[in-house]
């Protein structure tokens, strides 16, 4: 009988214990379902991954802006340009007309577009000589590192999308699988039309407040993707007759971006787009992650505004994003 009293004790102790215990659960939980403390959990994780994006993305700005510092790249060819006028007895407005004078422009500004390409951490830099006419071959050269962060001595990295094969040759440099000697600029080029007709358009402003970046295209039909950043090269009458600028490949803007590490790991996406209207954006780059296949279906993304974060529209079920806009142009510029 006392062995039988002694486990019904127990049990009735257990019992209270676990009443008290699942009591305690209810209470804390009424407590924090009262208080918002799930809501205030769910807003400092989200505060924290939106404080994270803009951190990495103010990173990836400060290196959009590093590339398209082009002050001192654009003054040493323009110097290149009117002495080689200056030695024919022209000005360079006459001087740029000719195919022989472009041929010497080229030669001779071969060492400082391959000194900015280094200088400059970019995977291409190039100058294009021409006008404003559509479908054309356009003289060129266009070096491209696709590893700006390991140089080589003697320039073996370097390969040559367009240019003299006799200049490159006797360079020692490696031609390309889509190498062509002149460029081919076709109507939907913008990366050089838009920086060449604001030349044209913008009397009084500098050829380096004409700067342009572009979307992600190809120099060639079956080339990588590259974003680009343009300039106009000027005469004396303000008057393009070529452009300059630097290109970054996709990958490599990807291989940045995933080095970052915020977002990638967790399976979410990094977006870069352009806009003009801050609601549509053309897109540049998806990277890698759970959501890339439907944000790659939409193409081009149009977003709204939802409390702090914003939405894409068209997805299901809804995706929301982190957004930063980058500054990468002056004010009072056409491209701002």
């Amino acid at each position: 009988m006392k062995i039988k009293h002694t486990r019904t004790l127990k049990h009735r102790v257990l019992f209270a214990l676990m009443c008290i215990m699942i009591l305690q659960c209810i209470v804390f939980s009424c407590c924090i379902l009262l208080t918002g403390t799930v809501q205030a959990l769910d807003e400092s994780a989200c505060s924290v991954f939106d404080n994270s994006v803009k951190t990495n993305a103010k990173q990836l700005e400060e290196k959009l802006v590093g590339w398209s510092q082009l002050d001192k790249y654009e003054e040493s060819i323009t110097q290149i340009v009117e002495k080689l006028a200056s030695k024919n007895n022209k000005k360079v407005s006459e001087y740029v007309k000719s195919n022989s004078a472009k041929k010497q422009i080229l030669n001779a500004s071969f060492e400082e577009v391959l000194r900015y390409l280094r200088n400059l951490n970019s995977t291409g830099c190039y100058i294009i000589l021409g006008d404003e006419k559509a479908d054309t071959l356009k003289d060129a050269l266009v070096l491209r590192d696709l590893d700006p962060e390991n140089d080589s001595e003697k320039n073996y990295d370097i390969l040559v999308e367009a240019g003299s094969s006799e200049l490159m040759f006797n360079q020692g440099l490696t031609l390309d699988s889509y190498w062509t000697e002149k460029l081919n600029i076709t109507e939907d080029s913008d990366f050089y039309f838009k920086p060449f007709n604001a030349g044209n358009e913008y009397q009084k402003i500098d050829a380096n407040d004409l700067g342009y970046y572009s979307v992600s295209h190809r120099l060639h039909k079956n080339d990588i993707e590259v974003i680009t950043y343009t300039i106009p090269l000027l005469d004396e009458n303000h008057n393009s007759y070529g452009v300059i600028g630097i290109e970054i490949t996709i990958s490599y803007l990807q291989k940045l971006i995933e080095n970052m590490g915020v977002g990638i790991e967790t399976g979410n996406n990094y977006y870069i787009g352009m806009t003009k209207d801050g609601t549509n954006y053309q897109s540049v780059l998806i990277a890698d992650g759970r959501y890339q296949s439907s944000l790659q279906v939409l193409g081009n993304l149009k977003l709204k505004k939802n409390g702090s974060f914003y939405l894409v529209e068209g997805t299901n079920p809804n995706l929301e994003m982190s957004l930063y806009h980058c500054k990468l142009f002056s004010t009072n510029t056409p491209f701002e």
